[in-house]
């Protein structure tokens, strides 16, 4: 039987792409599927069951690097296409931070996948704690990217000050819509809700991209999938999980958007942050 393996790469939101979608694709296939969880690859410190439960097994780097030998396995990097040379490969090793595709193109359904996990123990205890902080009333997700290591794209074009006037002309529409903050620079959260009273975030996040830091932006993903619309940094994947985990059924502006947040396009959040997939059907 062929066994795929995915070497997953880069941050958060394109190694569970990556991960959701080759297992989407060995389950399709009926292939054995593994990973390997790359430690040395955007400075990611997390593992995996650190953030999700799961059963999957994992494959060493040490063990993914010999697969990778031309004589052993078939690696590719770059899954915009199918891979070439795969068919008939005991073992396809996957390296790859970007989104899998199967034989016709279409890309693997990881949004499925993912809303099939669930959180780690830890990180449900956020989700569950913010959530009562932030109560019964609709709410809007507010996803700000400020840490340094930011896209020079998303500085440019998703400033802290266009979330500010986006927040206050909601509110003109709907004064008693509150916000759920999500943001890499504490500061600024704490800033935005000291001017922004009806908006609740994360306390004691953690260093950026350690363990309890990521283990804090995953629940973030949970809490704004379970919002009634998104505001989001510009040319940034991380609220892609986010609409993947509400069944894509949230509208996401940014900055270059040309469909924005209102008080006709949200929809309701849901009751459960936990599954966030679920919600009313009406108001």
């Amino acid at each position: 039987m062929t066994q795929l393996n995915v070497w997953c790469l880069s941050g958060l939101g394109n190694r569970m792409r990556s991960l959701l979608g080759a297992k989407d694709l060995s389950d399709r296939h009926g292939w054995e599927f593994s990973y390997t969880w790359d430690d040395r690859s955007a400075g990611l410190s997390a593992e995996l069951d650190e953030l999700w439960q799961n059963e999957l097994e994992r494959t060493s780097r040490a063990t993914a690097t010999l697969w990778s030998l031309p004589s052993r396995a078939f690696l590719s990097g770059d899954q915009r296409t199918w891979p070439a040379g795969a068919e008939g490969r005991r073992r396809i090793n996957l390296k790859t931070g970007d989104y899998i595709v199967d034989r016709d193109g279409e890309r693997l359904d990881w949004g499925n996948q993912l809303r099939a996990l669930r959180p780690a123990a830890s990180v449900a205890q956020r989700i569950e704690q913010v959530g009562g902080e932030l109560g019964q009333g609709e709410f809007v997700g507010v996803m700000i990217r400020a840490h340094e290591a930011s896209h020079p794209k998303t500085k440019e074009f998703s400033p802290v000050s266009w979330y500010e006037t986006r927040m206050r002309e909601l509110l003109e529409q709907r004064p008693d819509l509150r916000f759920y903050i999500s943001c890499d620079v504490p500061e600024v959260a704490d800033a935005l809700v000291a001017r922004f009273p009806m908006a609740v975030t994360q306390r004691d996040k953690g260093g950026y991209n350690t363990t309890t830091g990521t283990q804090a932006a995953v629940a973030d993903i949970y809490l704004l999938a379970a919002s009634g619309g998104i505001l989001r940094p510009y040319w940034s994947s991380f609220t892609t999980m986010s609409s993947e985990l509400a069944d894509q059924a949230l509208i996401l502006e940014d900055s270059q958007s040309e469909v924005a947040l209102s008080e006709q396009t949200l929809v309701p959040r849901a009751v459960d942050p936990l599954r966030p997939w679920e919600r009313p059907t009406a108001r």
